[in-house]
């Protein structure tokens, strides 16, 4: 294409071709596709304030526009239904209706019309986007073949459609539906999804060179080193395939023997780290079968072992309670398990009871608490007879531990998370289970801090494995980037690239952990720690805790953590490390304020003034030379501007949560006549008073006025060209209620007057926002497999 700018009195020209692989059409404000070429080859005026400097010849009116020079035969169209709104200082999505012909001819925008028509052009390809900006689904509509069907490839799913589908269906919509036409509607639910699912990419191919571009294509036709990847795609693919068949067929078995119990300090008897690698075994396996494996893993024949799977039960943790038989040799894995299988391994040489005489035997593990040194540990396992009582097994217990025999013993039963103290003359039969845990202590009087099995047991629920991650620079620009005193401390020093775990009680303070991880990371000063919540979708730091509301002893900070991560699986929080103290930090005012377009974020003290935050953000902004006397602070609420601030107002009488924008003070505003000008607010709004949008700004009316300077002075402080401006209405709002000014008896009104007699709330601006608000929520995809 050729870009151009002519002069208009003078004779001088300049222009530039180049290359494109792509040309971008406007969408808002059109309604064809032929709108959008018009739109993109009108030529534009340069006059008045914008004339064209000409070499040679200074300021001069010229005329400035783009020209095509030629079309490629695969015409890519790409229509901008993303672009930035200004006002609300995002991008939004143009769901606009927008026609595009099945087939076009762009002769008329070529600059020289080659003999025989290249300007016709055919629809080959339609991608759509459906859903909002924040998310969506993309589907490609598709006509690979001369005169053939339309295809609609959505993901794997390939489907025919009419060609009324692919096009007309992805024009967009006018508006939104009106809720009291659902009824007439004679499928609403379609219809409201075609406002929200729309073209934003149009593919057309030169009507000469149809039968080229559209040829079949051989194996020979592809390049080879396309070829050879699409090979390796495919063995890929049937790969992952088979492991997927395969994981189908297959469970993991996790194999324990008492010597991974030996160091067990804490409830139950094996807490299965993540270190351990468990075997994976077709779920067809035989209890036979699964014997045999274990036998080459212990290095003991079948008759020397039993295995017995884990299991958990609503008062008990997880033990090995239910006995694989090897008499039912033929029996799967699948019929005792559908996804993992824990096992323990029992030898029998330590029991010497075989399997025959199993009948009235129960298999009981044994732990001796130790008040003295707070330890509990895993002394070993026997089979105890379903008709002895607990005071018969005491011997047996002597035995394990090598105690004097006259010792006096508590016994205690463990349940989930707690011990009971058991009645020793109870027959065990009738209290206990395969798996089941008792607790031996010595009777001897002790001030400890856990004087019973019963309280240490109680203390050990308490604890809860927290893995720490180190946030990095991350929150400090996510939060306080314009903050110089909250960079990370030493950031050079400190970075944790590997995540930590550590065991901590869920009662321990904000305090007692930051006490921790600082001893962990050897950090000196553990008030300079800051804790932060995982997001459990991105992964990534989310809020920060509070420590003014975890600090006091009565208050369970961990379980607080846990309670505001969400998430069921083990607890991740995330830290950083800062230049002042968590305390210091909230003590602080946070406020966010926007400055020049760009939002900035300060902390404050408390009794620190307006005045003072102002002169900070011009200081952090490279201002400082600026007087903060020159700038206003306003407080923004819903679009509206709902105060301004005193300059002596301290930071900690503003209201939290809300945006500021602060402003240098147009000069017309600096001194008024407080008896005949006033400061008025100007807001925008779509159609309802309640439908704002937009930035508010402020505007000087004055007694007496003529309407026609008060609207150009209202056009100008909001920077309006006099081209937009005549397209909106002016009006007063009070009360909810609008008077609009652009009717003929108008003209004679004074604004400055209107707006004092009716005790305005602002003088609005009519105009469409580009943000569309909706009344209800998006309507979600569903994608059918």
């Amino acid at each position: 294409m050729k870009s151009f700018i002519k002069c208009i009195h003078v004779d001088y020209q300049s222009e530039r071709s180049e290359s494109f692989y792509d040309i971008q059409l406007n969408v808002k404000g059109m309604k064809t596709l032929y709108d959008s070429f018009n739109d993109y080859v009108a030529i534009e005026t340069l006059d008045g304030d914008n004339k064209y400097r000409a070499e040679g010849y200074g300021l001069q009116d010229a005329k400035k526009g783009v020209i095509f020079q030629s079309f490629p035969p695969v015409l890519h169209l790409q229509l901008k239904r993303f672009e930035y709104d200004l006002y609300a200082d995002q991008m939004v999505k143009i769901n606009d209706r927008y026609e595009f012909p099945d087939h076009i001819n762009l002769d008329k925008y070529l600059e020289k019309k080659e003999p025989g028509s290249l300007g016709g052009y055919t629809l080959h390809a339609v991608l759509v986007h459906a859903g909002d900006l924040n998310g969506g689904h993309y589907v490609v509509f598709n006509k690979p073949k001369i005169g053939g069907d339309w295809l609609k490839i959505d993901d794997d799913r390939v489907t025919k459609v009419d060609a009324k589908e692919a096009i007309e269906g992805n024009y967009g919509s006018d508006a939104a539906v009106n809720t009291s036409e659902v009824g007439q509607l004679r499928d609403p639910q379609r219809l409201k999804l075609k406002h929200y699912s729309n073209a934003y990419m149009l593919v057309y191919i030169r009507d000469s060179c149809l039968k080229e571009v559209l040829c079949e294509v051989s194996i020979n036709d592809v390049p080879l080193h396309l070829r050879a990847r699409f090979e390796r795609e495919e063995v890929e693919e049937q790969r992952k395939l088979r492991e997927l068949e395969e994981a189908a067929t297959l469970m993991d078995v996790t194999i324990i023997t008492f010597d991974n119990l030996r160091n067990h300090t804490s409830i139950g008897i094996y807490d299965f780290p993540k270190s351990d690698q468990p075997l994976r075994v077709k779920r067809s396996t035989t209890i036979q079968e699964l014997y045999n494996i274990v036998e080459k893993l212990v290095g003991l024949p079948p008759q020397q072992f039993r295995l017995w799977k884990f299991t958990s039960f609503s008062d008990s943790p997880s033990t090995p309670s239910v006995y694989l038989n090897k008499a039912k040799r033929s029996m799967t894995l699948s019929q005792h398990s559908q996804y993992e299988m824990k096992l323990f391994v029992e030898n029998v040489m330590l029991t010497s009871v075989q399997d025959n005489e199993l009948l009235d035997k129960i298999l009981i593990f044994f732990k001796f608490y130790e008040p003295l040194h707070s330890q509990l540990s895993i002394i070993g396992y026997d089979y105890i007879s379903s008709h002895s009582t607990l005071l018969d097994i005491i011997p047996l217990f002597i035995k394990m531990t090598g105690l004097d025999p006259q010792t006096r013993f508590t016994i205690f039963k463990e349940e989930c998370k707690l011990a009971r103290e058991c009645v020793t003359t109870v027959t065990i039969g009738r209290n206990l289970r395969h798996g089941d845990i008792l607790i031996f202590q010595e009777n001897i009087p002790n001030n400890c801090e856990f004087p019973t099995a019963e309280h240490y047991c109680a203390r050990l629920a308490k604890h809860v494995d927290v893995t720490f991650k180190f946030a990095g620079e991350y929150c400090v620009q996510q939060y306080f980037k314009d903050n110089k005193e909250l960079s990370t401390a030493v950031k050079d020093s400190y970075e944790f690239s590997e995540p930590f775990t550590l065991n901590l009680l869920a009662d321990m303070n904000y305090d007692q952990v930051a006490e921790l991880v600082a001893e962990h990371i050897k950090f000196q000063h553990p008030e300079r720690i800051r804790f932060l919540s995982e997001n459990p979708i991105t992964g990534k730091p989310d809020h920060a805790f509070k420590r003014k509301k975890l600090r006091h002893e009565t208050l369970k900070t961990v379980s607080d953590f846990m309670s505001k991560c969400r998430s069921s699986r083990m607890l991740s929080i995330f830290f950083e490390l800062l230049d002042i103290s968590v305390s210091e930090l909230e003590a602080k005012v946070l406020l966010l304020i926007n400055f020049n377009g760009r939002n900035h974020k300060l902390l404050m003290d408390p009794s620190e003034t307006v005045e003072e935050a102002t002169a900070r953000l011009l200081s952090a902004t490279g201002q400082s030379e600026k007087s903060p006397d020159a700038y206003r602070l306003l407080e923004i609420k819903h679009f509206q501007i709902a105060h301004v601030c005193d300059t002596l107002t301290t930071c900690g009488e503003l209201p939290l949560g809300t945006d500021f924008r602060l402003e240098e003070i147009p000069e017309d505003q600096q001194e008024l006549d407080d008896e005949r000008e006033t400061l008025v607010p100007v807001c925008h709004f779509h159609q309802k008073p309640d439908n704002l949008h937009g930035q508010p700004y402020l505007v000087r009316l004055v007694k007496g006025e003529p309407l026609d300077k008060t609207r150009d002075r209202i056009r100008k402080a909001g920077g309006f060209s006099e081209a937009n401006f005549s397209k909106w209405r002016l009006c007063v709002v009070a009360d909810g209620h609008s008077k609009y000014l652009d009717d003929d008896s108008a003209s004679d009104v004074c604004l400055y007057t209107l707006v004092v007699q009716s005790d305005a709330d602002f003088v609005g601006l009519d105009r469409p926002g580009r943000s569309v608000r909706l009344s209800r929520p998006e309507i979600p995809l569903v994608i059918h497999q």
